[in-house]
């Protein structure tokens, strides 16, 4: 029995506001502005409930594309179990209760196999545990599970590799869940997160898109932008396999960490490089715009650090403040060992595309044409540096 259109208006009076046309983002504090509307019954496969005449208004964020509601900002657990995650859930997702998780144990069984014995994991988000008893039931020993509804008892200690598959999409507050998934992520170890991407055409689709469902719990969408400012806020490395997952790990990683990303060869790699937090050869000072620290470049080529490529397709990105002259913005490249990749600047920042013949490690300089005082363009400025390029830290 679906859920009365009485109850529904009871959620909407108890936990709602009126609508805003813009909001803050939940994930990096950009303005996010009304998206779409839909109603509070649509699923991810169209399930016949009634029109619950509730509007759900989801908002997109202008800095990280992330596409959230706050229609749930106030429930409790209790009001998620019970006006989602309840008797009629498997209407929305019969794959919830079992096949979903084997079939990924199936494949990530593959992919841990290399560190099978070495190997600690915890899938988090797990429900009623299958993924992990599944790969118990394969020979992995060290497996456990935690799910805020269904296996609420938290794990002790920390996991060369925390799963999340179809759980972060369910997160009202996706900072502190992507957060909470790190923290559970030894040192040295990876985060790897099934998730359905935002596809290049949500602009158009809006919340016509399928995935954009609130009666299946579904109140956070996530683009590669979106997870690549996460990760270039956190110090990490993002990359995007062809398996519907993403990895987030440190720079510095353990050799059975490196043994998971030999297995599973991420497809697409994304890397957000900025100016160095200490004094570096080839940069001046920190200085501020009174809302974000940043780096002029003193020479023409710059080293931004010794990086680690996969093979395939690399994007790097670097976030521009300033430049000296619009002209070097079109005229920058990326030296990557001994390859020179250019650099397309567009909406405040520039992007390499660079596939790598095999994964490998190498130096990464920015190249540019050369600096100029400020003085040269105006001549009341006392500024005697040579400047090039801004970028942020």
């Amino acid at each position: 029995m679906a859920l009365s259109n009485d109850l529904l208006n009871t959620i909407a009076n108890d936990a709602y506001h009126p609508l805003n046309d813009s909001v803050i983002c939940k994930l990096c504090q950009g303005n996010s502005v009304l998206f779409g509307t839909v109603d509070f019954n649509k699923s991810c496969n169209n399930y016949k409930f009634s029109r619950s005449n509730i509007a759900v208004h989801y908002f997109r964020c202008d800095e990280c594309d992330l596409i959230f509601t706050d229609f749930c900002d106030s429930w409790t657990g209790e009001q998620f179990s019970r006006f989602i995650y309840n008797d009629e859930y498997v209407l929305v997702d019969p794959d919830y209760l079992g096949s979903r998780a084997r079939n990924d144990a199936v494949i990530y069984a593959d992919i841990f196999a290399p560190a099978k014995r070495l190997i600690s994991i915890l899938d988090y988000g797990g429900g009623m545990g299958v993924f992990a008893q599944s790969l118990r039931e394969m020979g992995f020993d060290h497996v456990a599970t935690y799910d805020p509804f269904t296996n609420p008892t938290r794990p002790e200690g920390k996991f060369d590799v925390v799963t999340a598959f179809e759980v972060i999409e369910h997160s009202a507050r996706p900072l502190w869940t992507l957060d909470d998934l790190l923290s559970l992520v030894a040192d040295g170890g990876c985060l790897i997160v099934g998730q359905s991407m935002q596809p290049p055409n949500i602009a158009d689709l809006r919340c016509d898109w399928w995935y954009v469902a609130p009666r299946n719990g579904h109140i956070t969408f996530y683009s590669h932008r979106t997870l690549e400012k996460f990760a270039a806020s956190r110090g990490l490395v993002y990359r995007y396999t062809t398996k519907g997952s993403f990895v987030l790990h440190g720079l510095d990683i353990s050799p059975t960490t490196q043994m998971i990303l030999d297995s599973m060869k991420p497809s697409v790699q994304f890397l957000r490089i900025g100016a160095p937090a200490k004094d570096s050869a080839g940069w001046h000072s920190i200085e501020s715009d009174g809302s974000r620290l940043f780096r002029w470049t003193g020479l023409a080529e710059t080293v931004l650090g010794e990086l680690d490529f996969v093979e395939g397709r690399n994007y790097i990105t670097l976030s521009t403040i300033m430049t000296i002259e619009p002209c070097f913005l079109d005229m920058s490249s990326l030296k990557i060992g001994t390859d020179l990749v250019p650099l397309v600047g567009k909406d405040g920042q520039l992007t390499a595309h660079y596939i790598s013949p095999m994964t490998r490690r190498c130096w990464v300089s920015l190249v540019t044409p050369h600096p100029i005082k400020p003085k040269f363009i105006n001549q009341d400025s006392a500024d005697e540096r040579e400047l090039g390029l801004a970028l942020s830290i």
